[in-house]
């Protein structure tokens, strides 16, 4: 099944609804938004494509060889000989080659089906679906550029909530019967800039605990704003500012009386 196939299918998705963690709000927003296609995500699809599918790569991108001038005669040549392509960076060749010559990220990925849809009934009855990375033989493995060090992965992997993406398609996983119950997930992350660093990820169970009740409550909040109608922002009532330690002024006792003049 193609990516267009998997958009068509009934259910909710993991791109979607991680959005309702923000708020109802911002849920609404980018399903009615018109989609971005910043440079991360598309150099994070022809990675994926790279490592995932290197002869769908190989028919559906190309990198402009070095050395050619595409406002010369022969470079305006080489772009209508491959005007059928899309033309990608050649980092994208070099981060593909670094995961591929990772041993471990190699292991984990070794001998799965990539790109795998998985349609199934999920927390509280509700239809989900998921496009897979790749999945088979007791694991779920998800691959992830970052332009961070990976010695901050796992913030990213917090801020972008990639512990509940992966409780998510785990959990789906085994009840497509995919996999079966104490089946694992793994993160392959790989920089998107010299030296292109590679990392294999392995969630603990507490990881995926936590991403379990994050999927969950996501799931149960888009219940009860799909019943009540009602979505609302991240602050619905009022709140208290609660500035930051190091504004002006915290950590400091007022004075009760006017200042004394100074005296030069």
């Amino acid at each position: 099944m193609d990516f267009a196939q998997y958009r068509r299918l009934g259910g909710i998705n993991w791109t979607s609804l991680k959005e309702i963690a923000q708020s109802p709000r911002h849920y609404q927003h980018a399903l009615m938004a018109l989609p971005r296609d910043k440079r991360s995500y598309s150099l994070g699809r022809a990675v994926h494509c790279a490592v995932l599918e290197p002869d769908v790569y190989a028919a559906r991108y190309v990198t402009k060889p070095q050395g050619i001038d595409l406002r010369t005669k022969e470079g305006k040549r080489w772009l209508e000989d491959h005007r059928h392509l899309e033309m990608v960076s050649e980092d994208v060749d070099h981060i593909a080659e670094a995961v591929t010559a990772h041993p471990a990220a190699m292991t984990v990925l070794g001998g799965l089906q990539t790109e795998y849809t998985i349609q199934w009934t999920g927390h509280a009855g509700v239809s989900c679906k998921a496009r897979l990375d790749a999945v088979g033989d007791g694991r779920v493995v998800d691959l992830k550029t970052t332009s961070r060090p990976l010695d901050r992965f796992c913030v990213e992997a917090a801020q972008y909530h990639y512990h509940g993406q992966l409780a998510y398609y785990l959990d789906g996983a085994i009840a497509a019967q995919v996999l079966s119950p104490g089946s694992v997930a793994y993160i392959v992350a790989v920089e998107t800039r010299p030296p292109y660093d590679v990392g294999v990820f392995l969630l603990s169970e507490q990881d995926l605990q936590a991403g379990r009740v994050l999927y969950r409550h996501c799931i149960d909040q888009l219940q009860a704003c799909t019943a009540t109608g009602l979505w609302p922002g991240r602050y619905p009532t009022v709140a208290p500012l609660s500035l930051p330690i190091w504004a002006d002024g915290m950590g400091e006792t007022a004075s009760d009386g006017p200042a004394e003049e100074e005296v030069w």
